[in-house]
């Protein structure tokens, strides 16, 4: 049978509440708050401290620093003024992200632009389209495609009336936008005609 000594048998019979005590006391003791602490932490280049922290941002530790920004979240939106905040934050990483992913510069096929005299037929193939369309989507504005993508395969959901409380069907009076692929089609097979766009 294994023996402890005193100082292991306390660290066991501690409960949380007491752990935490003790690491904010000693963290308010170094001249940190938790916030503080936690700055310091990831970004000193102290090289015992960088190896403490080196999963982090790896597929290894990702799940657990995903969980980490979720209870974050949670506990930032546990109030309106706290949500609001919250999503301003969000909104304006989004937006950063969205502005710096962009269509290369140059002349095609290095970049996107099209000078007039140059464009052939060979531009309005279906082939050349699919390229184009799956390049923009998968390399240079991911992020906003997965975004607005997301946005538009969200089912339908069923709104209540706030004057008799029955149900009533939240596309009414609005256009059944249907899910598209990147050639254009419709995932019944139906090709999408833009009026002034060769087809």
């Amino acid at each position: 049978m294994p023996r402890y000594t005193s100082t292991q048998r306390k660290n066991q019979t501690r409960s949380e509440h007491s752990k935490l005590t003790v690491i904010c006391q000693l963290i308010s003791q170094m001249g940190y708050t938790p916030k503080s602490f936690l700055a310091a932490f990831l970004t000193t280049d102290n090289l015992p401290i960088a190896v403490q922290r080196r999963y982090w941002s790896t597929p290894t530790g990702w799940p657990s620093t995903l969980q980490l920004l979720g209870t974050i979240q949670n506990f930032s939106c546990q109030k309106r003024t706290g949500k609001a905040r919250w999503e301003n934050f969000i909104l304006e990483e989004a937006s950063k992200v969205v502005n710096s992913q962009k269509p290369p510069r140059g002349a095609y096929p290095q970049g996107a632009y099209h000078n007039s005299k140059k464009i052939s037929a060979s531009l309005f193939t279906n082939e050349s389209k699919q390229a184009r369309d799956q390049a923009l989507a998968t390399e240079h504005m991911p992020f906003l495609f997965d975004l607005i993508f997301s946005k538009l395969k969200r089912p339908t959901i069923d709104t209540v009336s706030p004057i008799n409380g029955e149900q009533e069907d939240s596309d009414e009076g609005s256009d059944h936008v249907p899910e598209i692929d990147l050639q254009g089609n419709e995932m019944d097979g139906t090709r999408l005609q833009v009026p002034g766009y060769p087809p």
